[in-house]
């Protein structure tokens, strides 16, 4: 890896950090079982964290129906409100 992509993934890391600080997730990109787990599991860190209000913003063409279906319980599962604030494009997953 070059140091430009290291630099570049630092950067994604450490702000990523201060979203989930701030209790934002950004879900962005094609629905999958990895996207899905991945949110499901910073879902779950923050409502095991505070009962404070989520956000999450998503910009996404869809994907697999079963994963969209995922989100959407673990959304409802959870102890804090989860504001979901859709940006650009925001297609079913399916």
């Amino acid at each position: 890896m070059s140091k430009d992509n290291k630099d570049e993934k630092n950067s994604l890391n450490k702000l990523e950090e201060l979203l989930l600080k701030s209790r934002t997730i950004m879900l962005y990109g094609e629905i999958n079982q990895k996207v899905a787990r991945e949110f499901c599991t910073k879902l779950q860190l923050l409502a095991a964290d505070s009962d404070d209000d989520i956000t999450v913003f998503v910009n996404s063409p869809g994907g697999h129906v079963e994963s969209g279906d995922s989100i959407h319980d673990m959304i409802r599962f959870v102890k804090p409100r989860v504001r979901v604030v859709g940006t650009g494009w925001v297609a079913s997953a399916g």
